[in-house]
């Protein structure tokens, strides 16, 4: 019996998905930066494929947990609100709670909409 967990598919991430920038910090009067192994090889801390295909999984399951409340907002609570409002208040309420970096949060509100076939917002750019 295996035990292991299933190895990511790496590939399904967007490329338009958001990928960190590398964190460059000065220690002992030295330039460093952060990073981790994976595969053998070394990327900068928050960007190697496994990472990438674990904050991109996390952001597209709340995009479509996010699609399925709008879905039920546009009839119900906020029926009087357009659907751009709707997206608008979605990341309105994300940013409050935290719920990831800005460029993954705009991804998310981007997702949602397309997922919808909705209008994405125009000023939705980190």
């Amino acid at each position: 019996m295996n035990n292991s967990p299933p190895v990511p598919d790496h590939s399904v991430v967007p490329t338009n998905f958001p990928r960190p920038r590398p964190v460059v910090a000065a220690v002992n009067g030295k330039l460093t930066e952060s990073l981790e192994e994976y595969d053998g090889k070394l990327y900068a801390l928050g960007s190697s494929p496994l990472s990438l295909w674990r904050s991109w999984e996390i952001c597209e399951e709340l995009a479509q947990h996010l699609a399925a409340e709008c879905c039920e907002l546009q009839t119900g609570a906020w029926v009087h609100l357009s659907k751009a409002e709707i997206l608008a208040n979605q990341f309105i309420r994300m940013e409050k709670c935290g719920w990831g970096t800005a460029p993954e949060m705009h991804w998310i509100i981007r997702r949602v909409a397309k997922l919808l076939d909705w209008t994405p917002l125009l000023d939705d750019t980190p």
